[in-house]
Protein backbone atom coordinates (compact mmCIF):
# COMPACT_ATOMS: atom_id res chain seq x y z
CA UNK A 1 0.00 0.00 0.00
CA UNK A 2 2.87 2.37 0.69
CA UNK A 3 4.41 1.44 -2.45
CA UNK A 4 1.13 2.81 -4.51
CA UNK A 5 0.92 5.78 -2.10
CA UNK A 6 4.67 7.15 -3.36
CA UNK A 7 4.54 6.27 -7.25
CA UNK A 8 1.11 8.69 -7.10
CA UNK A 9 3.94 11.21 -5.40
CA UNK A 10 6.10 10.44 -7.82
CA UNK A 11 3.59 10.80 -10.47
CA UNK A 12 2.55 14.01 -9.27
CA UNK A 13 6.53 15.16 -9.66
CA UNK A 14 6.56 14.20 -12.65
CA UNK A 15 3.01 16.09 -13.71
CA UNK A 16 3.82 19.50 -12.30
CA UNK A 17 7.18 19.93 -10.14
CA UNK A 18 7.20 22.95 -7.71
CA UNK A 19 9.82 24.64 -9.17
CA UNK A 20 11.27 28.32 -8.41
CA UNK A 21 13.47 29.92 -11.01
CA UNK A 22 16.14 31.75 -9.51
CA UNK A 23 16.25 34.38 -12.46
CA UNK A 24 12.27 34.73 -11.77
CA UNK A 25 10.47 38.19 -11.08
CA UNK A 26 11.88 40.21 -7.91
CA UNK A 27 14.61 37.40 -7.75
CA UNK A 28 17.39 38.29 -9.27
CA UNK A 29 20.51 36.12 -10.27
CA UNK A 30 20.80 33.81 -12.98
CA UNK A 31 18.90 30.67 -14.42
CA UNK A 32 18.52 27.57 -12.40
CA UNK A 33 15.60 25.95 -10.16
CA UNK A 34 15.28 24.78 -7.08
CA UNK A 35 12.80 22.09 -6.06
CA UNK A 36 10.44 22.61 -2.73
CA UNK A 37 9.37 20.40 -0.47
CA UNK A 38 5.77 19.52 0.39
CA UNK A 39 5.50 21.21 4.23
CA UNK A 40 2.14 19.36 4.77
CA UNK A 41 0.11 19.56 8.02
CA UNK A 42 -1.03 22.26 10.42
CA UNK A 43 2.20 23.87 11.98
CA UNK A 44 4.69 23.19 9.51
CA UNK A 45 6.45 25.45 7.80
CA UNK A 46 9.46 25.70 5.04
CA UNK A 47 12.71 26.85 6.29
CA UNK A 48 16.36 25.97 4.94
CA UNK A 49 18.98 23.39 7.20
CA UNK A 50 22.51 24.13 7.74
CA UNK A 51 23.19 23.69 4.26
CA UNK A 52 21.40 25.87 2.86
CA UNK A 53 18.78 22.99 1.67
CA UNK A 54 14.71 23.84 1.89
CA UNK A 55 13.62 21.87 4.47
CA UNK A 56 10.03 21.12 6.47
CA UNK A 57 9.96 22.49 10.09
CA UNK A 58 7.42 22.42 12.93
CA UNK A 59 6.71 26.05 14.11
CA UNK A 60 7.55 27.11 17.52
CA UNK A 61 5.90 26.70 20.65
CA UNK A 62 3.27 29.46 20.26
CA UNK A 63 4.02 30.49 16.91
CA UNK A 64 0.86 31.17 15.03
CA UNK A 65 -0.53 27.99 13.52
CA UNK A 66 -0.28 27.42 9.81
CA UNK A 67 -3.10 26.32 7.70
CA UNK A 68 -2.42 23.08 6.02
CA UNK A 69 -3.35 23.72 2.17
CA UNK A 70 -3.60 21.05 -0.43
CA UNK A 71 -0.26 19.73 -1.69
CA UNK A 72 0.69 21.11 -5.10
CA UNK A 73 -2.71 23.01 -5.98
CA UNK A 74 -2.83 25.87 -3.12
CA UNK A 75 -0.46 28.41 -1.64
CA UNK A 76 0.15 30.18 1.87
CA UNK A 77 -0.92 33.94 1.78
CA UNK A 78 -2.00 36.49 4.10
CA UNK A 79 -4.20 39.35 4.33
CA UNK A 80 -2.46 41.09 6.82
CA UNK A 81 -4.37 39.82 9.85
CA UNK A 82 -4.73 35.99 8.62
CA UNK A 83 -3.45 33.18 7.19
CA UNK A 84 -5.15 31.56 4.79
CA UNK A 85 -4.42 29.28 1.67
CA UNK A 86 -5.04 30.47 -1.91
CA UNK A 87 -4.97 28.64 -5.60
CA UNK A 88 -1.43 28.32 -7.31
CA UNK A 89 -0.93 30.11 -10.84
CA UNK A 90 1.57 27.96 -11.91
CA UNK A 91 -0.64 25.20 -13.43
CA UNK A 92 -2.98 25.02 -16.16
CA UNK A 93 -6.76 24.00 -15.95
CA UNK A 94 -6.04 20.21 -16.59
CA UNK A 95 -2.63 19.83 -14.77
CA UNK A 96 -5.02 21.15 -11.62
CA UNK A 97 -7.78 18.76 -12.25
CA UNK A 98 -5.15 16.19 -12.56
CA UNK A 99 -3.59 17.15 -9.24
CA UNK A 100 -7.25 16.81 -7.80
CA UNK A 101 -7.78 13.80 -8.82
CA UNK A 102 -4.71 12.76 -7.35
CA UNK A 103 -5.39 13.96 -4.14
CA UNK A 104 -8.22 11.90 -4.25
CA UNK A 105 -6.67 8.56 -5.50
CA UNK A 106 -4.31 9.09 -2.29
CA UNK A 107 -7.34 9.84 0.38
CA UNK A 108 -9.05 6.70 -1.26
CA UNK A 109 -5.64 4.47 -0.42
CA UNK A 110 -5.13 5.55 2.96
CA UNK A 111 -8.98 4.63 3.41
CA UNK A 112 -8.32 1.46 1.55
CA UNK A 113 -5.17 1.02 3.65
CA UNK A 114 -7.44 1.15 6.99
CA UNK A 115 -10.01 -0.90 5.55
CA UNK A 116 -7.19 -4.27 4.75
CA UNK A 117 -5.73 -3.34 8.12
CA UNK A 118 -9.38 -3.88 9.87
CA UNK A 119 -9.69 -6.62 7.63
CA UNK A 120 -6.11 -8.58 8.69
CA UNK A 121 -6.77 -8.08 11.94
CA UNK A 122 -10.51 -9.44 12.29
CA UNK A 123 -12.21 -11.69 14.55
CA UNK A 124 -10.60 -14.13 16.00
CA UNK A 125 -7.17 -12.65 14.53
CA UNK A 126 -5.76 -11.08 17.68
CA UNK A 127 -7.72 -13.26 20.47
CA UNK A 128 -5.73 -15.00 23.40
CA UNK A 129 -7.24 -18.49 24.79
CA UNK A 130 -7.04 -18.38 28.32
CA UNK A 131 -8.31 -21.33 29.08
CA UNK A 132 -11.35 -23.28 30.02
CA UNK A 133 -13.97 -23.45 32.63
CA UNK A 134 -13.83 -25.09 36.06
CA UNK A 135 -17.82 -26.25 35.77
CA UNK A 136 -18.84 -28.99 33.33
CA UNK A 137 -22.40 -27.89 31.33
CA UNK A 138 -24.32 -29.47 28.71
CA UNK A 139 -25.28 -28.09 24.98
CA UNK A 140 -28.19 -26.24 27.67
CA UNK A 141 -25.76 -23.33 29.05
CA UNK A 142 -27.12 -21.33 31.93
CA UNK A 143 -24.72 -19.52 34.24
CA UNK A 144 -27.51 -18.48 36.51
CA UNK A 145 -26.98 -15.18 35.89
CA UNK A 146 -30.30 -14.03 34.38
CA UNK A 147 -30.02 -15.13 30.56
CA UNK A 148 -32.92 -15.74 28.83
CA UNK A 149 -32.47 -18.20 29.40
CA UNK A 150 -29.65 -20.37 28.52
CA UNK A 151 -27.39 -20.12 25.84
CA UNK A 152 -23.87 -17.76 24.29
CA UNK A 153 -24.55 -14.78 26.73
CA UNK A 154 -24.56 -18.16 29.64
CA UNK A 155 -21.49 -19.10 28.31
CA UNK A 156 -19.44 -15.89 28.46
CA UNK A 157 -21.06 -14.95 31.75
CA UNK A 158 -19.30 -18.82 33.21
CA UNK A 159 -16.23 -17.53 30.97
CA UNK A 160 -16.05 -14.02 32.61
CA UNK A 161 -16.22 -15.72 36.04
CA UNK A 162 -13.37 -17.54 35.46
CA UNK A 163 -11.12 -15.04 34.00
CA UNK A 164 -12.37 -11.56 34.22
CA UNK A 165 -14.13 -9.20 32.17
CA UNK A 166 -14.32 -9.54 28.34
CA UNK A 167 -13.82 -13.18 28.30
CA UNK A 168 -16.17 -15.37 26.06
CA UNK A 169 -16.98 -18.78 24.48
CA UNK A 170 -14.19 -19.29 21.75
CA UNK A 171 -15.29 -19.84 18.16
CA UNK A 172 -13.18 -22.59 16.37
CA UNK A 173 -11.17 -20.06 14.45
CA UNK A 174 -9.99 -18.42 17.78
CA UNK A 175 -8.76 -21.54 18.63
CA UNK A 176 -6.99 -21.91 15.21
CA UNK A 177 -5.52 -18.25 15.07
CA UNK A 178 -4.42 -18.78 19.04
CA UNK A 179 -3.12 -22.11 18.09
CA UNK A 180 -0.79 -21.21 14.72
CA UNK A 181 0.56 -18.35 16.78
CA UNK A 182 1.74 -20.89 19.51
CA UNK A 183 -0.15 -19.12 22.33
CA UNK A 184 -1.82 -22.58 23.29
CA UNK A 185 0.57 -25.00 24.76
CA UNK A 186 0.33 -28.83 24.21
CA UNK A 187 -1.20 -29.48 27.57
CA UNK A 188 -3.77 -26.87 27.53
CA UNK A 189 -6.67 -28.39 25.80
CA UNK A 190 -5.89 -32.19 26.71
CA UNK A 191 -9.85 -32.88 26.93
CA UNK A 192 -12.36 -31.69 25.38
CA UNK A 193 -13.98 -28.38 26.07
CA UNK A 194 -17.36 -26.39 24.31
CA UNK A 195 -16.43 -23.93 21.27
CA UNK A 196 -18.60 -22.16 19.15
CA UNK A 197 -18.94 -23.08 15.62
CA UNK A 198 -21.20 -22.02 12.70
CA UNK A 199 -22.86 -24.12 10.60
CA UNK A 200 -25.08 -24.92 7.29
CA UNK A 201 -24.76 -28.38 8.34
CA UNK A 202 -28.42 -29.80 8.14
CA UNK A 203 -29.89 -31.08 11.25
CA UNK A 204 -30.62 -34.48 10.94
CA UNK A 205 -34.81 -34.18 12.53
CA UNK A 206 -35.36 -30.60 12.27
CA UNK A 207 -35.73 -29.82 8.58
CA UNK A 208 -37.85 -26.93 8.93
CA UNK A 209 -34.64 -25.03 10.67
CA UNK A 210 -31.89 -26.56 8.08
CA UNK A 211 -30.96 -23.51 6.45
CA UNK A 212 -30.20 -20.97 10.25
CA UNK A 213 -27.10 -22.73 11.10
CA UNK A 214 -28.10 -24.39 14.84
CA UNK A 215 -26.71 -27.12 14.15
CA UNK A 216 -22.92 -27.95 15.34
CA UNK A 217 -23.83 -25.52 18.13
CA UNK A 218 -26.65 -27.20 20.15
CA UNK A 219 -29.21 -24.50 18.79
CA UNK A 220 -26.84 -21.51 20.26
CA UNK A 221 -26.12 -23.98 23.20
CA UNK A 222 -29.46 -23.25 24.37
CA UNK A 223 -30.18 -27.16 24.04
CA UNK A 224 -28.74 -30.27 25.65
CA UNK A 225 -30.58 -33.29 24.54
CA UNK A 226 -28.51 -36.17 23.29
CA UNK A 227 -31.51 -36.89 20.71
CA UNK A 228 -29.15 -35.66 17.43
CA UNK A 229 -31.48 -33.13 16.70
CA UNK A 230 -28.76 -30.84 16.85
CA UNK A 231 -25.11 -31.41 17.96
CA UNK A 232 -22.28 -29.34 19.48
CA UNK A 233 -18.48 -28.99 18.63
CA UNK A 234 -15.24 -29.58 20.99
CA UNK A 235 -12.15 -28.74 20.70
CA UNK A 236 -9.34 -30.72 22.46
CA UNK A 237 -5.51 -31.46 21.92
CA UNK A 238 -4.01 -35.31 21.27
CA UNK A 239 -2.17 -37.20 19.55
CA UNK A 240 -2.75 -38.05 15.70
CA UNK A 241 -3.11 -42.16 15.74
CA UNK A 242 -0.79 -42.79 12.98
CA UNK A 243 1.46 -39.87 13.43
CA UNK A 244 1.45 -39.74 17.09
CA UNK A 245 1.98 -35.72 16.76
CA UNK A 246 0.15 -33.63 18.45
CA UNK A 247 -2.64 -32.18 16.44
CA UNK A 248 -5.59 -29.99 17.04
CA UNK A 249 -9.15 -31.92 16.59
CA UNK A 250 -12.26 -30.91 16.12
CA UNK A 251 -15.02 -32.92 17.66
CA UNK A 252 -18.07 -31.92 15.31
CA UNK A 253 -20.87 -34.39 15.75
CA UNK A 254 -20.74 -33.93 20.20
CA UNK A 255 -23.92 -34.86 21.19
CA UNK A 256 -25.57 -31.72 23.40
CA UNK A 257 -26.29 -33.46 26.61
CA UNK A 258 -22.62 -34.41 27.25
CA UNK A 259 -20.85 -32.37 30.01
CA UNK A 260 -17.56 -30.38 29.12
CA UNK A 261 -16.00 -27.30 29.65
CA UNK A 262 -15.87 -24.36 27.83
CA UNK A 263 -13.18 -22.88 26.12
CA UNK A 264 -12.57 -19.05 27.14
CA UNK A 265 -10.77 -16.68 24.76
CA UNK A 266 -10.24 -12.74 25.02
Amino acid sequence: MQNVFSKARLAAALLAPLLFACGSEGAGGGGGFLQVPDCQGTGKVLSTDSSGQFVCKDLPAGAVSLPDCLPDVEALTADGKTLSCTNRNVVDVATKTALDKLVTIENLIKDYGTTVSMIMGGPGANVAFKGVTDTAVNGAMDSGNGQNPKGIGSASSMCVAKFGAGARMCTVYDIYNAKARGSIGPTQVQTKAWVYMTSGKNPAASANEADQALNDNCAGYSYGTGDQKWVGTAVEISNQAFTTAQVLRFWGNTACNVKLPIACCQ
